[in-house]
């Protein structure tokens, strides 16, 4: 009896540190899901690196390659915007007020409450500061486990499918086998094929808008790959009012930069090359579910827990029902 009593104790136990330990990551789910999806992302260059050097290595160079750029990306973003708010001509701006007959004298009656209004929201900017402080703290520790944990799914990646495997019963070892196998292709899918199409339309839009002498080129290309990689958003957010800035000096220039930008960057991606490089497994109304309303649902975390949950879900479907493999 008490072997049995011990034993059920021994179990009881397990359980509950199994329980405490789900509650310590749960406030953490959204880094693991960026390190998965960022793992993902980095798998070809990673696999690329292995040729050359050990896994460790690889890993630590495949980080660098892909999170460098995008560092590179935001500082030029932001310089780019620091430079635009100094180039803006103020003279400008109140030649255009008096040009419309904008009565000055009546919005230097509103300047009193408009200077209300920013003191107030300065006051309580200055108020919320320690509460800012601490959300940074917390984002930048955030940031820094997702490229720890980044690093250790590149480098264990096959060690963490094994340990699965291994505390998997025997009778169902070959099941969830099939289930990973599946599950691996659905999120190289939705995570490394979406990117590289975004990829092609973000070099596309920089040739066709420099070609255009649009202003900055490279950073609308940036945000025409990004809104490219979401589905129903797409890269007409960015295409569509740059074609009207051209129109409002050529519409013909206008009218002929919005027909290139239609036919390379949506037709020729969602039409050509979309079906020979993302899987035809994932269906359009998952993509929409993963990318765009899992974000709205869930915040920011919901554009890496999104396409988790759906790839697993579709994987489960596949494998069970319709290919009746487990």
């Amino acid at each position: 009896m008490r072997n049995k009593e011990f034993s059920v104790f021994i179990k009881l136990f397990i359980l509950g540190l199994m329980l405490f330990f789900v509650y310590m990551i749960i406030p953490y789910l959204d880094v693991f899901a960026y390190a998965i999806a960022f793992s993902y992302m980095a798998l070809p260059i990673y696999k690329f690196l292995r040729k050359f050097f050990s896994s460790s290595v690889s890993s630590f160079l495949a980080i660098a390659l892909f999170i460098v750029p995008l560092i590179l990306i935001f500082i030029y973003s932001i310089s780019v915007l620091i430079k635009l708010i100094l180039s803006l001509d103020i003279n400008y701006y109140i030649n255009l007020l008096l040009k419309y007959n904008i009565n000055l004298e009546y919005l230097s009656k509103l300047l009193p409450e408009y200077f209300k209004y920013i003191n107030t929201y300065l006051s309580s900017l200055i108020s919320s500061i320690p509460e800012k402080i601490l959300y940074l703290s917390d984002l930048a520790l955030k940031l820094i486990m997702v490229v720890f944990c980044t690093y250790y799914f590149l480098k264990d990646g096959e060690k963490i499918k094994d340990v699965i495997l291994k505390i998997t019963p025997t009778e169902y070892e070959y099941k969830v086998e099939i289930l990973l196998k599946y599950l691996h292709e659905i999120y190289k899918s939705l995570f490394i094929s979406c990117l590289f199409l975004s990829v092609i339309i973000g070099f596309l839009a920089f040739i066709i808008y420099y070609l255009f002498s649009i202003p900055y080129p490279e950073l609308l290309a940036v945000l025409t790959a990004i809104f490219a990689f979401l589905p129903i958003i797409g890269a007409w957010i960015i295409y569509l009012p740059a074609s009207l800035y051209i129109a409002l000096a050529n519409p013909i220039k206008g009218l002929f930069f919005l027909i290139l930008c239609i036919v390379f960057l949506n037709i020729i991606p969602d039409y050509i090359l979309r079906p020979h490089i993302v899987s035809t497994d994932i269906h359009p109304i998952l993509v929409v579910i993963a990318f765009l309303i899992a974000p709205l649902t869930l915040g920011l975390a919901g554009f890496a827990i999104g396409p988790l949950i759906v790839g697993f879900l579709n994987a489960f479907y596949l494998a069970k029902y319709r290919d009746k493999k487990i």
